[in-house]
């Protein structure tokens, strides 16, 4: 199982030139990464802090 934090360092390791997502920790106590897509649809990934 992959979580959170490896998929941020999987997405950040790809080195895309426009979308360079960041690992934000919510009030409501989750971590989530956000991308977009080639298409624009935004794809947040997240779980309990």
């Amino acid at each position: 199982m992959v979580g959170i934090v490896d998929l941020h360092r999987e997405f950040k390791a790809k080195h895309y030139r426009f979308n360079r997502p960041g690992l934000e920790t919510t009030p409501w106590e989750t971590r989530e990464v956000t991308v977009i897509d080639p298409f624009g649809n935004r794809l947040t990934f997240y779980e309990s802090a």
